[in-house]
């Protein structure tokens, strides 16, 4: 059992490819663990704001990459994927590079933020170039050599 490390309910896991780890997450956190230590797990995002009222966005889901146990990805309910290399770093915010579409002014309507979430992200399992990630109205397919618009 590994259990005391979320607050909230649990959305997603993902064994890394080596199996000596594991990702989990639940709305606000993902954490690391270690499949031979069930007591200590490492937090490696957390988007908890100080004040909880003012919360701008949740993880929808995390994965490691199919092939590399330094590499995660997660999407965001703020419409976005983060692409994440530990070893840069273990902050999310300075390991990660950011794949979002850009938003249309003209098309703002009352339901847009459930529209721009992104509800689950995926690499390619042929290829480390690839990503695809879905929100309420399409599929998308990134290229990682390229964050600025889905190909």
């Amino acid at each position: 059992m590994f259990k005391g490390c979320h607050d909230y309910s649990i959305n997603s896991l993902s064994v890394s490819p080596d199996g000596e780890n594991f990702l989990s997450a639940d709305d606000l956190r993902i954490n690391m663990w270690s499949l031979q230590d069930n007591i200590t797990a490492f937090n490696i995002v957390d988007l908890k704001p100080p004040n909880i009222q003012s919360l701008p966005e949740l993880i929808t889901h995390v994965e490691y990459h199919p092939r590399r146990s330094d590499v995660f990805l997660f999407s965001s309910s703020g419409g976005y994927i983060s692409y994440c290399d530990l070893r840069v770093s273990s902050q999310f915010d300075q390991c990660s590079i950011r794949f979002q579409n850009t938003k249309n002014p003209s098309r703002v309507h009352f339901f847009q933020d459930i529209i721009d979430s992104t509800s689950r992200a995926k690499f390619a399992p042929t290829s480390d170039n690839y990503l695809f990630s879905r929100d309420y109205l399409s599929v998308n397919i990134w290229d990682v050599r390229n964050n600025s618009l889905p190909v």
